[in-house]
């Protein structure tokens, strides 16, 4: 071993014998024994440490306590007694049915349909009926030699349409001339006529399949309506049943809880 190895190991040497005196001091000053443990005793190996101090609940309360039986009573008072309701009135299934089809706005209006739709079937089935006219005309004429001429037409008269697209009518006309001429005798004199009319396209318009298709789309659609209402009807039933035994099954669960409750209060 040289010379400067020699003094680098001197060196360390001397520093290490300083610095092992430094740290125990150092560590030394945190470390405390508690009050009343020997020297080297382990401060957490004592029952204080492992045990818990009762507390005396009657010392610190505000309010006397209350005993069991007193508690009990009070409780099954504020909780039982006073969330029952005083009046109750039994309600039938009927009853609700009832209630819900009469005050449900969304049923008035489906009802509403329905009479619509009959109401243009009605109008489109009107096409065939009977049409009875009648009119009255009145004509002068004044010439420039003085004759004067006076006419009244009136007719009367009764159509049916016909399902294959013609018409048939019969009607009465009655005129009556009045004239101031000297020479046309009698004076006033009447003209009565009977007509009577059977008409039917041979193209556009004719046939019963042509003619009574309007009719068969209204009935159609009065049936769709109708079906619609007693759909709505029955949907409305069905949320009512729904609601109904939702409601009598959480009273049944509200009554066993209850009788649950009351053998509980009595097997304490």
């Amino acid at each position: 071993m040289d010379c400067r190895t020699r003094k680098s190991l001197g060196r360390f040497l001397k520093a290490f014998g300083l610095l092992v005196p430094g740290v125990w001091l150092i560590s030394g000053c945190h470390l405390q024994r508690a009050p009343g443990l020997a020297y080297g005793t382990d401060p957490y190996s004592t029952n204080e440490t492992r045990t818990i101090d009762g507390i005396d609940l009657e010392a610190i309360s505000e309010t006397p306590p209350l005993p069991i039986q007193e508690a009990v009573e009070q409780n099954r008072f504020d909780s039982i007694e006073n969330a029952t309701m005083e009046i109750r009135r039994p309600i039938t299934l009927e009853e609700v049915r009832s209630a819900a089809l009469s005050n449900n706005l969304d049923l008035r209006v489906e009802r509403m349909s329905p009479e619509i739709a009959r109401e243009t079937y009605n109008a489109e089935a009107a096409k065939f009926d009977q049409l009875l006219a009648a009119s009255i005309d009145r004509s002068e004429v004044d010439s420039p030699t003085g004759l004067k001429t006076s006419s009244v037409l009136s007719s009367v008269g009764l159509f049916k349409p016909m399902p294959s697209g013609g018409e048939m009518g019969v009607e009465f006309f009655s005129q009556r001339y009045n004239t101031n001429d000297p020479f046309v005798s009698p004076d006033p004199a009447y003209d009565n006529d009977l007509k009577f009319s059977i008409s039917q396209p041979l193209l556009r318009g004719a046939g019963f399949q042509t003619n009574t298709h309007s009719i068969r789309v209204a009935k159609l659609q009065s049936g769709i309506e109708a079906a619609r209402a007693k759909l709505e009807a029955i949907r409305i039933l069905a949320a009512a049943d729904k609601a109904y035994w939702a409601v009598y099954g959480a009273s049944m669960e509200i009554e066993i809880r209850r009788q649950q409750y009351e053998l509980a209060i009595r097997q304490l």
